[in-house]
């Protein structure tokens, strides 16, 4: 299955203009919760959605 956002968005019932805006990083106040639940659908850990760079 080709999951794109759309796909994600029809699985966790919000526009598909709120995932762009989440993939985008144009949403500054993702909750944990959502965050969990993006993973849950992904088949991955929360700590993969983001690319953390340490100084």
């Amino acid at each position: 299955m080709n999951k794109n956002q759309q796909w994600l968005a029809d699985k966790m019932g919000l526009p598909k203009q709120r995932i762009s805006d989440i993939v985008n990083l144009k949403a500054d106040n993702i909750t944990i919760q959502r965050a969990a639940l993006i993973a849950y659908h992904l088949e991955c850990g929360v700590d993969d959605l983001w690319k953390w760079g340490w100084r």
